[in-house]
């Protein structure tokens, strides 16, 4: 899907789920986004791409301590930084973190933007939104 249109930017905000995964590893989902970045590079050679770090979660919200398998907050974090190093080898490739405002003192997504503590309510995503306006802007 992403290839046929040939867009000259990306956003892309993938990969959480694999958080999810018993057999997760941070150099598995490195791997994985060199990869796509890769593929990106080969056949689209002129796009601009913008990866959007992970959202925090909030696992007091969550009805069920499994219930987004073995994900949680601490883990979201460490991946995002996983995936930023791998976001500076590739120079078409910029790490956007547009979170700013969803975090509680302590890290975690905020209580009132948790549906169930991974799914966030539209006025978290407005917040989303507003950090992504200048990169929209620019275009």
């Amino acid at each position: 899907m992403l290839f046929d249109p040939e867009p000259s930017v990306v956003f892309l905000n993938i990969g959480t789920n694999d958080l999810s995964r018993p057999d997760y590893t941070h150099e598995g989902l490195k791997e994985r986004y060199r990869f796509i970045f890769t593929q990106i590079a080969e056949r689209l050679p002129d796009t601009k791409v913008y990866f959007m770090a992970f959202y925090p979660m909030n696992e007091a919200k969550m009805s069920h301590p499994m219930a987004f398998g073995l994900r949680t907050n601490e883990l979201t974090t460490e991946a995002n930084a996983a995936v930023k190093e791998v976001c500076a080898e590739f120079s078409f490739v910029e790490y956007l973190d547009c979170n700013e405002g969803l975090r509680d003192e302590a890290g975690r997504l905020k209580e009132e933007f948790a549906i169930d503590g991974v799914h966030m309510w539209p006025e978290a995503y407005a917040l989303v939104l507003e950090a992504l306006k200048p990169y929209l802007e620019a275009l």
